[in-house]
């Protein structure tokens, strides 16, 4: 009887060690890729140490996808910074450079650039999948897969759909496309259509080559974003540059926004701008509107658009705190 019992004891107890066993190699296999995420970001080994405190105490099930979700790491800091303000218990010296360490990690994501898995179209293979849709309508976004790849560009395969999708692709001269790659990193970039034709039930599509690719590290998760319709459709803009902030639009058209972060964001505008203008914006949301002011970093012809990149000036908490409440609004 003893001896079943000690049996049993002994199985109970290898059973207990192996389930812990397991737990900690699933943490070091969770450590190991964040690690590797955070070097090819390019953050500094005590950034990287910081930040991994912040995952485990915050959200430990979504620590290895963490860095390519801006909106969780946004959040994440932001919970950090507040939740240091509000604790009385720390001293207020070190409360300060706590919160001054969590904005230094803000803003290295607000710009951090990393180089990109696809350096050119030229590399595409055969099969891959990638997104597109029309500049200047972000919200019908379609699949594709790659046909052929030559010296000529790339041809891509896409379902023809309704005649409404038809007409939106065929009549489209520029496009801007989405690719993820093995590490499910998403990459963005623009380019020329060559010519469009139909074979049965698919449409083909030749586009050129394109080297200018970037990272689109602060969006949201891939597989969370098929689209931008989620992140945009609900958003109204409206620029001035006159400093009288009535943002009264001319020939009665509004812009649209393309994109939105805490440190930037993108507008569609007929409206005439020049690098280094200063600009108010007011973007509405669901619940609040907000006014900022940016400076005009870049300007992009598209058709009969422009393409407004601009970088947010006000740098101070509430400003990002209401920015960033805006981009989780919409």
């Amino acid at each position: 009887m003893t001896y079943i019992f000690f049996v049993g004891f002994v199985f109970i107890l290898g059973c207990l060690i192996l389930w812990i066993y397991r737990i900690q190699v699933m943490m070091w296999v969770r450590h190991w890729r964040f690690s590797q995420q955070a070097v090819r970001v390019g953050l500094q080994k005590e950034q990287r140490l910081l930040l991994w405190q912040l995952v485990q105490t915050y959200h430990p099930s979504d620590m290895y996808r963490l860095l390519m979700n801006s909106r969780l790491l946004n959040k994440t800091l932001l919970k950090a910074i507040n939740d240091v303000e509000l604790d009385l218990s720390i001293d207020l010296k070190d409360r300060e450079l706590k919160q001054y360490k969590y904005y230094e990690l803000k803003r290295f994501f607000d710009h951090v650039e990393v180089k990109p898995s696809l350096d050119s179209t030229k590399r595409l293979k055969k099969g891959e999948q990638l997104l597109l849709n029309r500049p200047e309508n972000v919200r019908i976004t379609f699949s594709g897969w790659v046909l052929t790849n030559t010296r000529r560009g790339f041809e891509l395969r896409l379902e023809k759909g309704s005649l409404n999708d038809w007409i939106t692709l065929a009549s489209g001269s520029h496009f801007e496309f989405i690719y993820y790659d093995s590490h499910k990193t998403e990459h963005h970039f623009m380019t020329k259509l060559e010519h469009a034709k139909e074979e049965d039930r698919y449409l083909v599509m030749l586009f050129k080559h394109t080297d200018m690719i970037r990272l689109m590290v602060d969006r949201k998760v891939p597989y969370c974003r098929l689209n931008r319709e989620a992140l945009l459709a609900k958003a109204e803009v409206s620029l001035d540059k006159t400093g009288s902030r009535r943002f009264i639009n001319q020939d009665g058209s509004s812009c649209q926004l393309l994109e939105l972060s805490l440190a930037s964001a993108v507008v569609k505008s007929q409206d005439y701008f020049e690098v280094n203008d200063f600009v108010y914006l007011q973007f509405m949301g669901n619940t609040q509107k907000v006014v900022c002011y940016a400076r005009v970093e870049r300007v992009v012809q598209v058709e009969q658009y422009r393409q407004i990149h601009m970088q947010f000036l006000q740098t101070s908490r509430a400003s990002l705190n209401q920015i960033s409440s805006l981009v989780y609004d919409l």
